[in-house]
Order: C-alpha cells, then structure tokens, then sequence
C-alpha cells in the first residue's frame, strides 16, 4: 500500500477531537518497500523515514516473509535448451536419442536431439560436454538444420559446459579474437570466408535443462567439423586435430598416424574412412619440417603449409597465452588445392589459465625467448620453433599490423566486455553451486581477464615491435 493512500486514509478517518493529541504509528518495512513512521498531531500529519527495505528471502524459490516466488532469472535473462528422455549409457560413442525444444530468440524450435558427450579429458568432470546432432524425427531421418545468430544453417552444435573456467567466457572471447584475425588475411580461402565465423568457433550462452531438471550454464557452440569450415561435396577435404600434449607426433617430431584416441585425429574426410591421402598429405608436412634444412623451409614452407595462418597462429597462441595449444587442440584443415591451414579451437586456458596447477599464470609466463641457436617457441614443437627462428621479419610485421587492429587493447577489452556481461554473476553463483567440487580458480575470473590484457601487450611489444 502506497504511504500517499495511507495518509489520504488517515485523514479521512481522524476524528476532530483527536486532533489536539499526537500519535505516532511505526510501519515495519517490507519486502520491496522502507519501513516509516506516522506523526499526527493537531491535525498535521508527518512522515518520517524507517528502516530500508528488506529484500526477499528465498528459501526453495519461495520468500519466507512475504511468500513470493523467486522470478525464473533463468528463461527471462538467457535461451534455453530443454533436453527429455533417458540418458542413461550415454557416453562419447553410444548416443542416445532426446526430445528437444530450444527456446531462442528466433523463436522456439521442437525436434530431436542425437546426444553424445563430448571431450576428451573433460569426460572425468561432473558437468559434461554435449554434442548435439537434431533431426526432425525420432526415426533419426530427416536432419533438423537451423540458422542462429547468423550463422549457415547446421544441425551438429556443442553444448560446452565450461567446467574448467568459471567466467564461462575465455574459449568464446578467444573465438572472436581468432575471427577477426582470420579475416583480416590478404589470402583467405573462399570456404574460410563464407563459413560461419571465418573457420572460428562461435556461440551463445544458455541454460540446459534435463527432465525438468537444471543442468547448468551452458554455451551453445558451432561444432568443429566440416559446416563449421564450409566442407562438403568436394572429396579432397580433410580435418585434423591435434589430442596429444607432448608426444613427438603433435610437436611435429614424428610421423602421425590417424587413429580415434591418437595424438592426430581425422575428424573429417571427404572420402569418408578412406583417409589414406590426407594422412600421405599430413606426414608430408610433417617430413618437411623434420627434414629441410633452413633454405628450403624458407622457400618451400608454403607448398604445404599455410604460412600467412601459421603466422596468425603462432601470434595468436602468445596474445592470448595459450601455453599448450602449441601442441594440443591445434585443428589443421586442407581444401582441395591448398595447403595446410592451422587454426584455432578450445581455447578455455587464454588469458594465462593453466589447467594443470588449477591457477592463473602472470602475464610474464609463455613468452618466446631468442638464443644464439635461434628462437625458442617454448612449446617443444619444431613447427614453431622454426617458423619463429627463419620468419622472423614476417611475425614482426605482421604483429604491428594486428596491434593496430585486431589485436589492439580497444578492441581486446570490447571482446571481452561484451562476452562477460553475456551472463550475470548470480547466475554465474547458481552454476558454481551446482558443482562444487572443481578444482579450477573461481574467484575474480572477469577481473583477472582484463587485467591479463592490459599486462600482456606491452610484455609482447617489446618482443615483437622491436626491428
């Protein structure tokens, strides 16, 4: 009730005779309103603040005061992805099929969901990865393709669960980072320039919902595979992506061999399981980083490697403090006709998050450091350490071009930004108190990102800047 009602109330009611004596009536505040107190004497009424409002009290989404129900913070601020059906023996190969509705701002979307896990070394967390493959029958039939934010239409999406880093943030800043370097290229391939995101992961944060049931914060995520760099109808494609953290075979020490749980994974061929020409292909690059001597490196890297993205990459892996995915994550892809072209997914460590000691590393770590043998990349991997070592005037020119643009403070700090105000820190807790037990850092995890851009550059420009 509104204090201007109560009053107009109480002047009605007052009887004259009581308009020579005071009285003082206290009124408690509520939920939403301050409390305040009720002067009247000789026929002047006065109001007085109180207390401050008392905020409600949720206990089971319902306040213990006033009864209220807690908004639903989770369909009024993010989509929703709403999952039913039995999942039990899910795992990365036995799918099992689920009914979806997604509630997204293009409108809500009724199919089915092919589920598996997704990930490799995430698979041991309480919250999981998804892949998410949606058809438009639960016969698994007809494909369900829909076109978000954007994107090309595509039917295989991820559901990231960001276990490891708390701001749910890092892998999709990191995405469009790489984006904007990709197609700031002079010589992009046209597959690159139509995809979704130029080759770039990309996606959105949402709420995932099993049975009724909150799952957690999710990111719905482009899938790495051939929609996401514009494959298909041509045979001579191919995906590759790096397992391995440091074995021989993903520092480019040793020939690769294509296996499911190898260091080198085929993800995509346009032969289907006859990959033997993009594993040919692959070991050819791979002979000739071992094998060349420094000329022909110089002269002849490009036959088979992009060497304008490996470039990009390798400036990329340092802005962002990648420290392993030097070796690991590093996705390799060809087009008919091209040569190898690095590029970058799974990027929850930018911003100096190191994974193996669950802590934050200061912007000075992972940096490159020249010797009198030549650059050392501080990854162990021979690709690198060459290409730093024989394209030197290359990397240099081609970092002051990127910190004029893409990879200027302004336009770091507005990725970033913009990703981080995406999810509002009470849901932000909500998640956190859903899985308690990680291990990872869960403190200042925005504030730390920031802080670690404003840091970094200038530790690179002295490396890079310099003639």
């Amino acid at each position: 009730m509104k204090k201007g009602f109560i009053l107009f109330c109480c002047l009605l009611l007052l009887p004259f005779s009581a308009l020579s004596a005071e009285k003082t009536t206290a009124y408690p505040p509520t939920c939403t309103e301050a409390g305040y107190i009720l002067h009247e004497e000789n026929g002047v009424i006065r109001i007085e603040e109180g207390e401050a409002p008392l905020g409600h009290d949720y206990i089971d989404q319902i306040c213990s005061r006033c009864g209220e129900k807690e908004p639903d913070l989770f369909l009024e601020s993010l989509p929703r992805v709403d999952l039913r059906g039995d999942i039990s023996g899910i795992s990365r190969e036995h799918r099992v099929t689920l009914q979806c509705t997604l509630h997204f701002p293009e409108g809500e979307i009724s199919c089915y969901a092919f589920t598996t896990y997704q990930g490799h070394s995430t698979m041991e967390f309480d919250k999981k990865n998804f892949t998410i493959r949606l058809f438009q029958d639960e016969r698994i039939a007809e494909k369900q393709r829909i076109s978000l934010r954007g994107w090309r239409a595509e039917h295989k999406y991820i559901l990231k669960a960001h276990y490891q880093d708390a701001s749910l943030s890092r892998n999709l800043i990191a995405a469009g980072i790489w984006a904007d370097m990709a197609k700031s290229r002079e010589h992009l391939p046209p597959q690159l320039q139509s995809s979704s995101s130029f080759g770039a992961v990309s996606g959105f944060p949402v709420t995932l919902w099993l049975n009724g049931e909150f799952l957690g914060l999710y990111t719905w995520n482009l899938h790495k595979d051939e929609d996401l760099f514009a494959m298909g109808g041509v045979r001579r494609e191919a995906i590759v992506i790096a397992n391995g953290q440091s074995s021989p075979e993903s520092l480019f020490r040793a020939p690769a061999s294509f296996l499911p749980e190898g260091d080198w994974e085929l993800e995509y061929c346009g032969t289907g399981n006859q990959g033997a020409w993009a594993e040919e292909s692959f070991n050819g690059l791979i002979r000739f980083i071992m094998e060349s001597d420094d000329e022909a490196f110089r002269s002849r890297l490009s036959q088979h490697l992009d060497t304008q993205a490996a470039i990009d990459y390798l400036i990329f892996l340092y802005a962002l403090g990648l420290s392993h995915s030097g070796a690991k994550d590093l996705v390799m892809l060809q087009y008919e006709g091209t040569p190898w072209i690095p590029s970058a997914y799974d990027m929850e460590e930018a911003f100096g998050l190191d994974l193996e000691r669950s802590a934050f590393l200061p912007p000075d770590q992972f940096l490159p450091v020249k010797t009198e043998a030549g650059w050392d990349s501080q990854t162990g991997s021979l690709l690198w350490d060459r290409l730093l070592s024989l394209f030197e005037k290359e990397i240099k020119a081609r970092y002051r071009d990127l910190r004029a643009h893409a990879l200027s403070e302004e336009s770091l700090m507005a990725r970033a930004e913009y990703s981080l105000n995406a999810l509002p820190h009470a849901l932000i807790e909500k998640d956190l108190s859903l899985y308690p037990g990680r291990p990872y850092p869960t403190e200042n995890c925005a504030g730390q990102i920031l802080q670690y851009i404003q840091n970094r550059l200038p530790l690179l420009d002295e490396i890079f800047m310099e003639e």
